[in-house]
């Protein structure tokens, strides 16, 4: 498959924009000051630090794309996305973790092509290893190459499922079968959770609570390797707009053998939900 040049440059320049704060990343783990937002979320200056280092290396080279953050300012009804490529990031996914000491959060970063994931970044901090890869193109888990192979066979016996809380009443109502049914695991990184599902080690995961920083750099890796994705409160790509204050989102991701099922026992139809990234993106 022949991709276009402008966005191959501009994977390269991902890659070395998170690269470069990796030494920070570990540098600050469980030393900084954090405080809480006004949505009960906690930031640190880590978070900030990582989000202006790896702005400032995309916009060195490309001043006119579109940035995003989780830590940008919020601005009342958000900022109308004007270029044809978009930069979705989470400085640090996991922040309660990172603030604690905790090596179970990363750093998530998604190139978003007319508001569509054409590549996504996870850096592990735990495991200290970049996870990269989007539709059409490789996916690496460090020096390693992913196939579609994981998805294409059958599945563990035993489904190990992906949560991240807390979550409302109604949600746990909603959620009681697979909780039921499945291994539960809960690294409090939405972006991990979709790391390691990529790699094979969870066959699901479930959020109710999520943002699109969360996950926009894990769709593009787990659309590559033939994972299927769920949206139950409406497809936000293509991302027209974007608004820190946006509404949470609630998606399942899994092994394709699991989404008849795990949608019926959570009572939503896969195929009014199942996210479909559209042909040539």
């Amino acid at each position: 498959m022949k991709f276009c040049e402008h966005e191959d440059k501009r994977i390269k320049v991902g890659r070395q924009a998170i690269e470069a704060v990796q030494p920070y990343f570990h540098a600050r783990l469980g030393r900084v000051k954090s405080h809480w937002k006004p949505d009960r979320t906690r930031v640190t200056e880590a978070d900030h630090e990582i989000s202006r280092r790896i702005f400032s290396t995309i916009t060195s080279v490309f001043p006119k794309d579109d940035l995003c953050s989780e830590e940008s300012e919020r601005q009342e009804g958000g900022v109308p996305l004007q270029s044809q490529f978009a930069w979705v990031l989470d400085p640090i996914d996991g922040t309660n973790n990172f603030a604690l000491g905790l090596p179970n959060c990363g750093i998530s970063l998604a190139l978003l092509k007319d508001g569509y994931p054409l590549y996504g970044w996870i850096y592990d901090g735990a495991r200290q290893v970049l996870l990269a890869g989007g539709p059409g193109r490789d996916v690496s888990l460090g020096e390693e190459l992913l196939t579609s192979e994981i998805t294409r066979s059958a599945p563990p016996e035993t489904t190990y499922l992906a949560v991240h809380t807390p979550w409302r009443a109604n949600v746990h109502t909603k959620l009681s079968p697979l909780l039921a049914e499945c291994k539960i695991r809960a690294l409090g990184s939405s972006a991990l959770h979709l790391a390691l599902l990529a790699g094979g080690v969870f066959q699901a995961v479930v959020d109710y609570n999520v943002k699109i920083w969360d996950i926009a750099g894990g769709l593009a890796i787990g659309e590559a390797l033939g994972y299927s994705f769920y949206f139950f409160n409406g497809n936000p790509f293509p991302l027209q707009n974007f608004d820190v204050a946006m509404p949470d989102l609630h998606y399942l991701g899994c092994h394709p053998a699991h989404g008849e099922r795990l949608c019926q026992l959570i009572g939503e139809s896969a195929a009014q939900a199942k996210w479909i990234l559209p042909s040539g993106r």
